[in-house]
């Protein structure tokens, strides 16, 4: 049996445009053993629900050498005849799976950074088989899962609302990528000025919490969604009719789950980082000056939208 190891060890974003390869490596080698090396616990949750990889295990790379050198070692006994290392991680990473983890083939896609991520994803799988077709994102959220998301929906007034889903945030390192979130609310305000029967999810991490008042001052038609965890998101995200937020991972799986997506921008490069599909739209500030949006163009490209929504 052919054993393949994915190595991906970025954030939430960068695993979801990293699935359209793992899915095709997984329509070339149907009976092959495919395992994958992720981040974090919650980047792992959102690989289990495509059901693609065999295995899942953790290597945080940000840990001292020592603990780093050891989870590359432990991935040893597996004896994997090749690997994929998702675009841009470092050639470290590719050393170690080398040297330590004995991994007889490597791929990686130094030379493909100008590429948009799912492309050059998939140049690295096509080193190795030229032929192979883009995969699809397919998330699966568990029956379970499913029924907490509708049971949520019932509770809060959303089922059968046309909603906006809302995130402000981002990595906590990647401050640039923000949109204010004080503008954030008054769009969020004159959303609901416009649209009567409509309502506003907002998503929130720890660190948008305390920003949680802000927008429940507004109306009662705001419903915030804090603490929850990955999948129940995902399942939610999925129930959104349009999904409004900064590039953020959240905006990737709202995109993955065939919802309309904006996502307003300034200095990340998102010719790269862009989530994937027909119905994402990006906003892009001003000499890359993402608070050089205006509100006002977003509040329109929300309202059209809508519009669109209603015309599929």
């Amino acid at each position: 049996m052919v054993k393949v190891l994915v190595f991906q060890s970025w954030g939430l974003g960068d695993m979801v445009m990293t699935i359209p390869m793992i899915d095709s490596l997984r329509g070339v080698l149907p009976k092959a053993k495919i395992d994958a090396v992720v981040g974090t616990k919650e980047v792992k949750a959102v690989l289990e629900m495509t059901g693609l990889v065999d295995n899942i295990k953790i290597i945080n790379t940000r840990r001292k050498n020592f603990d780093l050198i050891r989870g590359f070692l432990d991935l040893r006994r597996e004896r994997f005849d090749m690997a994929f290392v998702g675009t841009e991680i470092t050639g470290k990473a590719c050393f170690f799976l080398r040297y330590l983890s004995g991994v007889k083939k490597v791929y990686d896609g130094r030379g493909k950074e100008d590429l948009r991520r799912v492309l050059a994803n998939m140049e690295i799988l096509r080193k190795a088989f030229p032929g192979a077709e883009i995969g699809e994102i397919g998330l699966k959220v568990s029956e379970e899962k499913r029924k907490e998301v509708d049971s949520f929906l019932k509770k809060s007034g959303l089922k059968r609302k046309e909603i906006l889903g809302i995130h402000p945030g981002s990595l906590r390192t990647q401050k640039y990528k923000r949109y204010s979130v004080e503008r954030y609310v008054r769009i969020a305000k004159e959303f609901l000025k416009e649209h009567g029967k409509e309502r506003v999810l907002v998503f929130l991490g720890p660190e948008e919490e305390k920003f949680s008042e802000l927008f429940k001052e507004i109306d009662n038609r705001i419903v915030i969604v804090l603490g929850k965890d990955i999948e129940f998101i995902t399942g939610l995200l999925g129930k959104v009719s349009v999904f409004l937020g900064n590039d953020s991972a959240l905006g990737h799986i709202a995109a993955a789950m065939n919802v309309k997506t904006i996502t307003l921008v300034g200095k990340t490069n998102i010719l790269k980082t862009r989530p994937w599909g027909n119905k994402s739209k990006v906003i892009l500030g001003e000499n890359r000056d993402i608070e050089k949006i205006s509100e006002r163009e977003v509040l329109k490209n929300i309202n059209l939208a809508f519009m669109e929504k209603e015309n599929d």
